[in-house]
């Protein structure tokens, strides 16, 4: 992707412009970009309101310790999702500062 901006190519400035399908193209035809990075970038990079990284570990076991649910599919994972819509990135932005926290709060236990 580097080489891609250095030479004009790619133009990440220009993706703002794209709804979430244009950018998750443009961004996955890009050797080692996949969904999960797109929906990062169209999360906290374009400030999306409704991304939700199905594949995120730290928002899966967010979700676990949130309500001790099951998700060990993404299909379990995107409907549990579903109820948060449209607000999505929100709901992932609380759960990464869950997971974040409860992780702080392990560390301070056995530390």
């Amino acid at each position: 992707m580097a080489a891609d901006v250095a030479g004009g190519r790619f133009r990440i400035g220009s993706l703002r412009h794209l709804d979430n399908d244009g950018v998750r193209a443009s961004i996955t035809a890009r050797l080692g970009f996949g969904n999960w990075s797109t929906d990062v970038f169209l999360l906290m990079a374009l400030a999306r309101p409704d991304v939700f990284p199905v594949g995120d570990l730290a928002v899966i076991k967010g979700m676990h310790e949130l309500d001790g649910g099951c998700y060990e599919s993404a299909d379990a994972v995107i409907a549990r999702a579903s109820y948060w819509r449209p607000c999505r990135s929100v709901a992932t932005r609380l759960i990464w500062q869950l997971y974040l926290a409860n992780r702080n709060r392990l560390e301070q236990i056995t530390g």
